[in-house]
């Protein structure tokens, strides 16, 4: 890698990579051009040498590895080779590995969920596709996922907030009954990193409560994951409850993420101000998109 690599995974100055290069602290090799390229390993060794604390959590085993999928990250924005590192480090129970990586992360692209959000989101998929493949026990997909889970709500207290309010606030919550609530999770730190104030309401909440609280935080956006199928009558309730806030004079984006009936979504659709899609991926995806524009 280059010294500006090397540079960007250190978070320190160029020079100062190549000031410990010169030192003989940071091995390398030189090119015939006479520039300098360093590898995962010296990186890693550098790293240890230093005590570095957030990775001597439990990434001693990873880290030549982790470097190495850095340095791809950097150098070629390919995060596959990261996310199956980050994978290997849930699967085998290395639980402080893995949220030392995590933080890392979070260090190098501070307040940036668009860099960090994906990776924790195809981290997820990992998951789901092994485990429909019936790689992961049952076991395993719930161990992992609630790493995961805890690593949005690490991501989200850690995310600083932005030096200005866009004055706007977000209501974010999963529907009743709806337990799986990590596609949530992420779109309150996609909110948050872009100025909104978020109220999150959690995971199961009661139809009620959403229509409340829309109307106790005269809220710009409500934003509902559904992870899971449900019938047409509660979709009914939920949506209609929410149109009926209009009446007392509330005017706010409706975001349905997730698994709702075909009803809901067609009722959406005829709403100049409901935005349904179709998984907890695209929820994400619209939502920093969709934000993106409107901010």
């Amino acid at each position: 890698m280059t010294t500006k690599t090397a540079a960007h995974i250190l978070q320190i100055h160029p020079s100062s990579v190549k000031r410990f290069c010169a030192l003989g602290e940071l091995g390398s090799d030189v090119t015939s051009g006479g520039h300098r390229r360093i590898h995962a390993h010296h990186l890693a060794a550098f790293i240890e040498k230093r005590q570095d604390p957030l990775f001597l959590l439990g990434l001693h085993s990873a880290l030549e590895q982790y470097v190495d999928c850095l340095r791809i990250y950097f150098e070629r924005h390919d995060s596959d080779e990261l996310v199956e590192l980050l994978f290997e480090l849930a699967f085998e129970g290395k639980d402080d590995g893995f949220f030392a990586a995590v933080q890392h992360l979070m260090k190098l692209f501070p307040g940036q969920i668009l860099v960090y959000g994906p990776i924790l989101m195809s981290l997820l998929r990992h998951v789901e596709r092994d485990y429909e493949r019936q790689d992961l026990t049952i076991a395993d997909e719930h161990r992992i996922s609630q790493l995961i889970r805890d690593a949005c709500i690490l991501c989200y207290f850690d995310l600083p907030s932005p030096a200005k309010s866009n004055g706007q606030t977000a209501i974010v919550g999963c529907a009743q009954r709806d337990t799986h609530d990590i596609s949530a999770l992420i779109t309150r730190i996609v909110f948050k990193s872009r100025g909104y104030e978020v109220r999150y309401l959690g995971a199961d909440v009661p139809n009620e409560d959403f229509a409340r609280e829309a109307k106790r935080w005269n809220a710009d956006v409500v934003c509902i994951s559904r992870t899971l199928p449900s019938g047409p009558g509660e979709d009914r309730n939920l949506i209609q409850s929410l149109f009926a806030t209009a009446k007392d004079g509330l005017n706010y984006e409706l975001i349905l993420g997730g698994a709702w009936s075909e009803w809901a979504q067609s009722l959406a659709k005829n709403q100049d101000k409901a935005h349904p899609v179709s998984n907890l991926y695209q929820l994400v995806n619209l939502v920093a998109s969709w934000d993106q524009e409107k901010v």
